[in-house]
């Protein structure tokens, strides 16, 4: 069990899943081996398109926050006067609760997709932005002046010392961010769409089929924890080979 310490918590949470169907015989707790028997069969297939429209939305969110957040945590971080001048915005902006935006970007984008990937890039992109700002502030100044005495243009600091020191604590906030996101994306599949696994599950509880309702908050959990696990072997992987 120390070499799949995953294994064991699923263990350990299916059976007491498993343990408190039987002892409490109530029809909204079905019992694990009935949902994954739904899972596998045939019309758990249904789940496919679902779950295709869940991560492709995720996917779009997360690398248009990274694309946008980083970028712009750097220049904040490199140049003061940006800094000033876009800190307070930041200041102002990061509090508010990014739920609240959904329902201006469904009077402005619609029920279609940009609302959710809209609002998944706002949960990715205010960390990306100060983590890499902060991170580039605290690069300790005499880790430039060998470049600079060689001649290194900014290009090449940026590619050769910043980027560097800065993609492990970028990937370790991408990681604690798209499990945020995950969330708020099972809230906003909920309302105003017609498929993803957050509308596949509230529709389950509105039919009252609850074995349904439950295989969807599963495979939410694992497409939760295989994003959670695969930003984390690649973290891993990049440490490694500093």
């Amino acid at each position: 069990m120390r070499r799949h310490p995953w294994l064991y918590a699923v263990l350990v949470v299916f059976g007491i899943w498993w343990l408190g169907s039987i002892l409490l015989q109530l029809p909204i707790l079905p019992s694990p081996i009935r949902v994954l028997a739904f899972i596998f069969s045939r019309k758990g297939l249904v789940m496919g398109s679902h779950l295709f429209s869940s991560v492709r939305r995720l996917i779009l969110g997360v690398v248009s926050g990274l694309a946008i957040g980083y970028p712009l945590g750097l220049i904040l971080g490199t140049y003061p006067r940006t800094h000033h001048v876009f800190s307070p915005i930041l200041a102002l902006l990061y509090p508010i609760p990014k739920t609240t935006f959904l329902p201006l970007f469904m009077l402005a984008f619609g029920l279609g997709d940009a609302p959710k990937i809209g609002l998944i890039l706002l949960i990715i992109v205010f960390p990306i932005i100060i983590m890499t700002r902060d991170q580039v502030m605290q690069l300790d100044s005499e880790l430039f002046t060998p470049l600079i005495a060689l001649g290194a243009s900014e290009t090449q600091i940026f590619r050769e010392l910043v980027i560097p020191a800065t993609i492990p604590q970028l990937l370790s906030t991408t990681r604690i961010s798209t499990a945020t996101a995950l969330s708020v994306l099972f809230l906003a599949e909920a309302f105003g769409t017609r498929s993803g696994i957050g509308f596949f599950i509230m529709d389950a509880m509105q039919r009252i089929n609850y074995v349904q309702m439950f295989a969807g908050i599963v495979i939410l959990a694992c497409l939760g924890v295989l994003c959670f696990q695969g930003i984390d072997w690649i973290e891993k992987k990049w440490n490694q080979k500093l």
